[in-house]
């Protein structure tokens, strides 16, 4: 069988040379008819485990600014099985991942970094789950001791916010892109055209069958990670905004209980000002009472419009359709 590993890269020359040997290794393993789990190496087990491998790998240059493209081009001449996609620009790591299934020819495919975090050793067991008849296998991250407090903070926060919000059904908290599809799968996740995307949230709305296989995050290879706290706070917003319209209705709700709030309140005032002559000292006037609410009905009001401009935005880029990503066919290798 076929095994396509898609890896996506940007500004990662100082990482890819030692990401290369450890991915080659542990695929070496997999054209002998072995797998690599974190025990060590063994063969037999579940029908299939144990048949010979063969793989390509798929690099997809997202634009980078540094040598990583030249990198991929000196492993692709020592290598005929090694590929390069080639996007004329930075487009993101969501549609380097979208141009890197696209290119894939395997029976099943792997996506995993390419700065070395997630563990390419664990491509056997996301094998072996494929074998037993999983269709979707995906890679739960335990544990980052590389990340900080905030990174870990705000990573749970997202999980919850997205369930709460009606986001995929069943996404697992330390969800990771690192994921083995079926051809099947990958050709189903080829059918969703939206900009606004999060690739985990895509592949758990699939609905094939799904496997995990559990990891504790790798340090980088070399260099820093390229995206920045801005960057990943838009990508959380425009998954939001790709996956549910729960948001659109918090307006709506908000307002409602307001409008319960005000009608308690108002009454209580006028029994405690007017009917009872202000027994508790409450001493409220009616400009205070009228600058307050207009405040704080303004202030809503800004919320409202602030969530459906979001929604505008997100319909916007839809309905322009522009590509996801675009190919540079001359600098690309092996398509």
């Amino acid at each position: 069988m076929l095994l396509s590993v898609v890896a996506p890269v940007y500004n990662e020359a100082g990482s890819l040379p030692g990401f290369h040997q450890r991915l080659l290794a542990a695929l070496e393993l997999l054209g002998q008819g072995e797998r690599a789990g974190e025990n060590g190496i063994c063969e037999g087990g579940a029908e299939g485990i144990g048949e010979a491998v063969d793989w390509e790998i798929v690099y997809v240059d997202d634009g980078s600014a540094d040598a990583s493209a030249a990198r991929i081009c000196e492993m692709a001449a020592d290598d005929a099985r090694v590929r390069l996609v080639a996007l004329t620009r930075n487009f993101g790591k969501e549609a380097a991942i979208a141009a890197g299934l696209s290119a894939a020819r395997g029976q099943a495919t792997v996506v995993l970094d390419s700065d070395g975090q997630h563990p390419p050793e664990l491509i056997g067991q996301m094998l072996d789950a494929w074998w037993a008849g999983a269709k979707v296998v995906v890679g739960v991250r335990d544990a980052n001791p590389t990340a900080g407090l905030l990174a870990r903070v705000s990573s749970g926060a997202f999980y919850r916010l997205f369930a709460m919000l009606g986001g995929p059904a069943g996404i697992t908290p330390g969800g990771t892109d690192f994921c083995l599809l079926d051809a099947s799968a990958r050709d189903a996740f080829a059918r969703f055209s939206e900009r606004g995307r999060l690739t985990r949230g895509i592949i758990q709305s699939l609905g094939f069958e799904r496997a995990e296989v559990h990891f504790t995050a790798q340090a980088r290879i070399a260099g820093k990670p390229t995206y920045s706290r801005s960057q990943l706070a838009r990508l959380a917003r425009d998954s939001v905004t790709s996956s549910s319209s729960t948001p659109l209705r918090f307006p709506a709700m908000i307002g409602t209980l307001l409008a319960a709030v005000a009608f308690v309140t108002g009454l209580a005032v006028l029994i405690q000002q007017v009917i009872l002559g202000d027994p508790l000292g409450w001493d409220f006037t009616g400009t205070a009472m009228l600058g307050l609410l207009i405040t704080f009905l303004t202030g809503l009001i800004l919320v409202g419009m602030g969530i459906m401009s979001l929604y505008l935005a997100a319909i916007h880029r839809e309905v322009v359709g522009r590509p996801l990503y675009l190919v540079d066919q001359d600098r690309s290798i092996g398509l």
